[in-house]
């Protein structure tokens, strides 16, 4: 429960079901909340871009054009700064526009409703967890593209699992999940501290402006 508010659980408590539901659910569910959307909405910015830039008499190629926007839905920060435009790595947060922090908050939203409201087994309190774990893993997709917010969505959910489950095959290794998960905590933790000094005493990049 969080905050005396049910979390609920999984509807099905079968190894050999969930574990390739939790393993391909990362793949599908940052495609879907993430990638598609915010993917899009920076896909759009960039076109934007180069439509200004076409409107002041630059001379650029379709084909460059094209390939850059598809690049923004596997990595929104190269996208941008090829279009010349401020990321994440270049000026923080920011680095991400308007159109982006909005649409952050509203998959982050829909994330959280549709675990409550999907009928996979989670009550309500599930939704304001599930909710800031979308919100993180939006920004890091923002940060470092697709394959980090996959990444670390399919940590939380396959790798703790698999680590709760197998000591359940054999006793002897019962403590084996536990220090597991303590570790991941702590690395996690730590990978926090070292996040935090890093932004706080990084020089400024320059901006990269786009080379078509």
């Amino acid at each position: 429960a969080l905050f005396s508010v049910s979390t609920g659980s999984l509807g099905t408590t079968d190894p050999a079901v969930l574990f390739p539901s939790l393993a391909l659910a990362p793949i599908a569910e940052e495609i879907g909340f993430r990638i598609s959307v915010l993917g899009l909405v920076t896909g759009v910015l960039v076109a934007v871009k180069f439509g200004h830039t076409i409107a002041h008499g630059a001379k650029v190629t379709n084909l460059s054009e094209l390939g850059i926007f598809f690049s923004a839905f596997i990595s929104p920060g190269y996208a941008k700064e090829r279009a010349g435009l401020p990321s994440i790595r270049t000026s923080g947060l920011k680095g991400i526009s308007i159109s982006e922090w909005i649409f952050l908050f509203l998959t982050a939203i829909v994330f959280g409703a549709y675990h409550v409201l999907g009928g996979a087994g989670w009550g309500p309190g599930k939704f304001l967890t599930a909710a800031l774990t979308g919100f993180a893993l939006g920004l890091v997709y923002l940060a470092y593209g697709a394959y980090a917010d996959i990444l670390l969505h399919w940590f939380f959910d396959l790798n703790f699992y698999a680590f709760s489950v197998y000591p359940s095959f054999n006793g002897v290794f019962a403590i084996f999940g536990d220090l597991a998960t303590l570790g991941a905590v702590a690395l996690g933790v730590w990978g926090i501290i070292v996040g935090i000094y890093w932004y706080a005493n990084r020089k400024p990049s320059p901006t990269i402006y786009p080379t078509i």
